[in-house]
This record gives C-alpha cells, sequence and structure tokens, in this order.
C-alpha cells in the first residue's frame, strides 16, 4: 500500500452565483481566455469567445464534446447559467415522457430523471477538467428556507436550481461563492424609543467564500472567508488570493497517521 502527497495539479471548478447584475458575468470574461456557453444569450454584451446559444441540452452537451476532442487554445469554460441549464434538462425530460410539465411527472420521476442528466452533464466537465481546463458555472440565486436542527429555521441565499441539482453542482464545485455587495446598516432612534434600522449598499462587490446563515459557500483551497472584487481585473484580484492560499502550510500530522496505519495493515496481512 503505497501513500503519496497530493498537490493542486488542475485548475479549478469555480461556481459564482448571485443577483442578477452583480458581475458574475464579468467576473468570468475575465478569467483566462475562456469561452462561453451561453445559454442565456448575453455574451454579446461581453464581447467574448462563446458557441452559438444552444436551444436544448443535446446542443449544450455537444458544445462540451466538441472542446473535449477539437484542437483549441480555450483555457476557461463558461457555462452562463445553470439555472437557464436546468430549464434546457427539463425541456428535454418533459419530451422523453411526453408531459408538458416537469412537476406533472408522477412520484418525482421527472426529477430524477433530470438528476441523470445534471450527471451526463458534470461528467463532461470533468473530463475536461482532467485535460487542464478550467471550469466556471455561473448561476442565480434563490431565498430559500433552511430549516436548521439546532436553532430555529431561517431564510438564506442557495442557487437557483432545484434542491437536487444543487447539491450536484455545489459538490462538483471547488469553489462555491456567493457575489454580493457591502452592505452598511445605519441604526436611528425612531418613535416611541424604537430603533429604525436602515440598510445601504457601498456599491463594492464582495465574493463570499465561506458558509454562513445568510448564504451556502464553500471553498477548498484555504481562501479567506471574504474576497473584495473589483470592476477592474476581478479575476486577478481572485487568483491572487487563491496564489496566496495556496502558500499557507498544511499540518503534516495527518499524513503521518494516515501513513501508520496503512503500515499496521501491511502487517496485519
Amino acid at each position: 500500500m503505497e501513500i503519496k502527497r497530493t498537490s493542486i495539479s488542475k485548475p479549478p471548478r469555480i461556481c459564482i452565483y448571485g443577483q442578477h447584475g452583480s458581475g458574475k458575468s464579468t467576473f468570468a470574461a475575465d478569467c483566462p481566455n475562456p469561452v462561453f456557453i451561453d445559454i442565456e444569450g448575453g455574451a454579446d454584451a461581453l464581447e467574448v469567445d462563446a458557441f452559438p446559444r444552444p436551444r436544448s441540452f443535446v446542443e449544450v452537451c455537444a458544445q462540451v464534446n466538441h472542446l473535449l476532442t477539437a484542437t483549441h487554445e480555450h483555457k476557461t469554460l463558461v457555462i452562463d447559467s445553470l439555472d437557464w441549464l436546468e430549464k434546457l434538462i427539463w425541456t428535454n425530460v418533459c419530451n422523453q415522457v411526453g408531459a408538458s410539465d416537469i412537476a406533472a411527472i408522477p412520484y418525482g420521476r421527472g426529477y430524477k430523471m433530470a438528476e441523470v442528466r445534471w450527471n451526463e452533464f458534470l461528467a463532461g466537465l470533468q473530463k475536461l477538467s482532467d485535460k487542464g481546463m478550467m471550469i466556471v458555472l455561473l448561476a442565480h440565486c434563490q431565498i430559500t428556507r433552511f430549516e436548521d436542527p439546532e436553532r430555529e429555521s431561517y431564510d438564506r441565499y442557495t442557487l437557483d436550481l432545484h434542491k437536487s441539482a444543487g447539491a450536484l453542482c455545489a459538490e462538483f464545485v471547488d469553489v462555491l461563492g456567493f457575489l454580493g455587495y457591502k452592505i452598511r446598516t445605519d441604526v436611528k432612534d425612531g418613535k416611541f424609543g424604537q430603533s429604525v434600522v436602515k440598510a445601504k449598499s457601498s456599491g463594492d462587490r464582495v465574493l463570499y467564500l465561506e458558509e454562513r446563515p445568510a448564504f451556502t459557500a464553500k471553498n477548498r483551497y484555504r481562501l479567506p472567508p471574504v474576497i473584495e472584487i473589483p470592476e477592474e481585473s476581478p479575476w486577478g484580484t481572485f487568483a491572487n488570493a487563491l496564489k496566496e492560499a495556496r502558500k499557507t502550510p498544511l499540518r503534516k500530522g495527518n499524513l503521518v497517521e494516515v501513513k501508520k496505519i496503512a503500515e499496521l495493515a501491511a502487517v496485519s496481512k
């Protein structure tokens, strides 16, 4: 049983989600030599390389397959956006079974069929990642009720996807970031001794990279919980933060313990 020290050898798989107009597409357009699968139809305003806008899930898969088989110089694939892709997936499922609405398919079978297509799509992205291409997934957000088993339930921002699809995409990526704005709160005295709280946006964009009650987020690279994202060179700012995070040393104790376990396993044989 051989144990090796792992290292970061592949470009990151990133999902950026947020409200309309928060700068998701601008962030993606600044990534290294990107090509867009422009499902939403907004790439014209960015002046980027893009496939013809796909009208079906089959066309999306064909565009991913083209990048797998053709010779090209693109370093980043951008999917814009996941929630628009989900619409194509649902249409594909409905066409297969002759339903007008995926929710009308009995026993939730339509969503199970959609999961199969999501896994097919993500498997194609994984192959691109294995070939050294960075994956950037964009999505809008929705407000959902989070049933917390330890305290009272509360609302939070999540990917604007069906629950199962959102879980699959969140698991697939290395970085799940919520792109929003800095919020400043002003507290003033109101009537009858009550305080009035007013929230104001500073207009400065920030990328949240760790889970909070207000949103879901994660990263596997020891990135800081919040990164300011300027209008100019948003990817450069993120890339610098990623570079600095990779310099942070990891504890080696866990690796030593794993080696001991492997040695004991070899002896026991």
